[in-house]
């Protein structure tokens, strides 16, 4: 499952994909998982508010990485906030290729139309099930 937030539904990028709201991802997992008896999600995002919205949901069925993970970025986007973390800049590449390679490693995806969608795709191209949700793009198709 891969739920962005943040600067980019903040700021709705021009053409890239509407990101679906955090309460719809939730039912639509919370639906599979049932109907497949899914022991375990596995959440990838850098929004503070969309992981605790999961982890009221789910608990201890919820399974993410230690990351940094942001709560409102306001008018700026994820590269431009600076942390006092010493190599942050690289950690947090780390972090996201970490996060990605682990969401391929799962046997379904689903998740809202973006770059890390398309990135554990690339590396699995055999999810037993993906759903890639398609609702147009900002500024193009967004009403």
């Amino acid at each position: 499952m891969l739920c962005r937030g943040t600067d980019y539904t903040n700021a709705k990028p021009y053409g890239h994909g509407i990101q679906p709201p955090v309460e719809e991802m939730i039912e639509k997992v919370e639906n599979f998982i049932n109907k497949n008896n899914y022991n375990y999600v596995y959440l990838a995002t850098e929004d503070s508010t969309v992981l605790e919205k999961f982890k009221e949901k789910f608990g201890d069925k919820l399974l993410y990485t230690n990351q940094m993970r942001f709560k409102d970025t306001g008018d700026k986007w994820l590269f431009q906030i600076h942390n006092s973390r010493e190599n942050d800049k690289y950690l947090r590449g780390i972090e996201y290729l970490t996060t990605i390679y682990l969401l391929s490693k799962c046997n379904s995806l689903i998740a809202g139309r973006c770059g890390g969608a398309y990135g554990a795709l690339l590396i699995n191209d055999e999810f037993e099930y993906e759903y890639i949700y398609d609702l147009g793009r900002y500024g193009i198709d967004d009403k």
